[in-house]
């Protein structure tokens, strides 16, 4: 899963400053619990918080394999 994904850097839209993350469409494809779309508007904002949870789990496997 870990090796799916793709991270980038970016400059925010509304302020410009410097991030690195995920582009949720292409997280969807992977993980498409992660991924929440707003109805009204039709973004679509990643969990974060959750994806901590599948990165330990990648962490403890390679631990395990050594």
């Amino acid at each position: 899963i870990i090796s799916k994904l793709n991270t980038v850097n970016f400059n925010w839209i509304d302020n410009n400053k410097p991030s690195i993350g995920l582009i949720a469409q292409e997280l969807e494809l992977v993980l498409p619990e992660l991924v929440e779309t707003d109805i009204s508007s039709g973004l679509k904002s990643i969990n974060y918080d959750s994806l901590i949870s599948i990165l330990i789990a990648a962490i403890q496997e390679l631990i395990q394999k050594k």
